[in-house]
């Protein structure tokens, strides 16, 4: 357990002995559970002291934690279903359950907005049955992402379309510019992959110092779900903005644009068209 350096003194210098001590819980979270950490960054000793312990602690209740319902890792708390309470009631209904999950050291997270009673019914009609690992480390919090188990493809493919329009104006495509798929197609019906995409983006890049004065609008999504769990999507709207070239002068760029998505699994762009860029 992670207490057997607890009580064992490395250095009459505290300092020194966080640090040993340090190493000792690195060596042993890959002895005894396969993991490899790297601190990132001027870490203070004191905190990766403190973070190796939770994660230590973590892994240990993780591979010993009984699997529960939600509902019973709450007490099996009395309730009433979402469509026999009025709006005042389910507003109050869904404040006491999240003070209790909040109790337990458990969050639902939801990226978009949603009513209360779509809240509250997901919560006791759904995720009380959810069967999980259930532990407790004080200071931690698990969280439940409503859309893992409801997909907001419209809010997916904004995000898609806001993330290269951010990747293009900060000028950095690179392997985690994750909205961009694999194998894309020109207006030619060639096909590229992403590395010569990303090539073609930079030599546009490598012509432009900075780009200023950006503005969007994003102004209409739409998909289609086929029941193969595959799909099409596009959204489109309006961008603005000035390219400055290394002599400081300005090129301006405005027009409409376009993002075609397919999704198997998660949403990717495989063709766009985008003022200042040429296939």
């Amino acid at each position: 357990m992670v207490e057997d350096s607890d009580d064992e003194l490395f250095s009459d210098d505290p300092e020194e002995h966080l640090k040993i001590e340090n190493d000792f819980l690195k060596l042993k979270l890959q002895a005894e559970l396969g993991g490899d950490y790297e601190c990132q960054g001027d870490l203070p000793p004191e905190i990766e002291n403190a973070f190796l312990k939770n994660v230590i602690e973590f892994e240990h209740q993780f591979s010993n934690a009984s699997t529960k319902t939600l509902y019973e890792v709450l007490g099996n708390p009395s309730f009433e279903k979402a469509e026999n309470l009025s709006d005042l009631q389910v507003e109050m209904a869904m404040a006491e359950m999240e003070e209790l999950m909040l109790e337990k050291g458990i969050i639902v997270d939801y990226a978009d907005e949603y009513t209360i009673r779509l809240k509250y019914a997901f919560v006791t009609e759904e995720l009380f049955l959810k069967e999980s690992p259930f532990f407790h480390v004080p200071g931690m919090t698990m969280h439940y992402i409503y859309e893992e188990f409801h997909p907001n493809h419209r809010l997916d493919i904004k995000r898609d379309a806001e993330n290269f329009i951010d990747h293009w104006f900060e000028q950095d495509f690179n392997e985690f510019s994750n909205e961009i798929g694999k194998e894309l197609v020109n207006a030619n019906g060639e096909i590229l992959t992403r590395e010569e995409l990303f090539a073609k983006l930079q030599n546009i890049f490598d012509s432009y110092t900075a780009f200023e004065n950006a503005s969007f609008s994003i102004d209409d999504i739409s998909f289609d779900l086929h029941e193969d769990e595959t799909g099409q999507g596009f959204t489109e709207g309006y961008v603005s903005y000035d390219a400055i070239m290394e002599n400081g002068e300005q090129q301006h760029f405005e027009g409409p644009f376009k993002f075609y998505m397919q999704y198997e699994s998660w949403w990717e762009i495989f063709y766009f068209v985008w003022p200042g860029f040429k296939w």
